[in-house]
C-alpha cells in the first residue's frame, strides 16, 4: 500500500523546487536528501508513476488547453485561474507553465500548458483535482452566475529531439 500524503508532499516538493529553478532532474532532487522521509516507499508504489529518475525533458508531456470562455465571463475566469487554480494544480502535482488569451478578443479565448510526466500521471493529477473539495467550492462560487467555459480542448504535445524548448 502507499502513504497518500507522502505521496502529495513529494510532489508539492517537486513542483516548488521545479519553480525555484534549483532542479535539474528528479534524480537529483532524489538524492539531494531534502525527501528522504518524505519519499521512503514511494517508489514501490505500483499505483503511482512516480519514478522521474530517467526522466528527461523531451520525455514530458506538454498539454496545450484551449478554453472558449463563455461572453462576459474572461475577467472572471482568470481571476479564479490567479486566486485559486494555479495553486490548487501545484498542490495536485500539475505544474503551468505558460498562460496566454486569444490576441483577438472576439474569439474569447484562453490558452494555457500544463506539463506532466506522462498521461498516467496526467489523469490521475486531474482526477484528484476534480475531486478536491476546495475546487468544488470555488467553481460554484465562481459560476453562480452560470458557466464560465463553453468548450474545452486539450492538446497533447511532446518535445522534438531536434529544438531545445525552453
Amino acid at each position: 500500500m502507499y502513504d497518500e500524503c507522502a505521496v502529495q508532499k513529494a510532489i508539492i516538493l517537486r513542483n516548488i523546487y521545479l519553480l525555484i529553478g534549483r532542479l535539474r532532474s528528479w534524480n537529483e532532487y532524489l538524492s539531494s536528501g531534502d525527501v528522504n522521509a518524505v519519499t521512503a516507499g514511494i517508489s514501490k508504489t505500483p499505483m503511482y508513476s512516480l519514478d522521474f529518475t530517467n526522466l528527461r525533458r523531451e520525455e514530458m508531456l506538454y498539454e496545450l488547453r484551449i478554453y472558449d470562455v463563455n461572453p462576459g465571463k474572461m475577467k472572471v475566469i482568470q481571476e479564479r485561474f490567479r486566486d485559486h487554480v494555479i495553486q490548487l494544480f501545484m498542490n495536485h502535482g500539475m505544474k503551468v507553465t505558460h498562460f496566454w488569451e486569444d490576441l483577438d478578443e472576439t474569439n474569447n479565448r484562453l490558452y494555457y500548458v500544463v506539463e506532466h510526466a506522462n498521461l498516467e500521471m496526467r489523469n490521475l493529477n486531474y482526477d484528484r483535482f476534480r475531486n478536491d473539495p476546495e475546487w468544488i467550492e470555488v467553481k460554484r462560487i465562481s459560476e453562480l452566475d452560470g458557466p464560465l467555459v463553453n468548450k474545452q480542448e486539450s492538446i497533447f504535445m511532446k518535445n522534438v529531439p531536434f529544438f531545445d524548448n525552453k
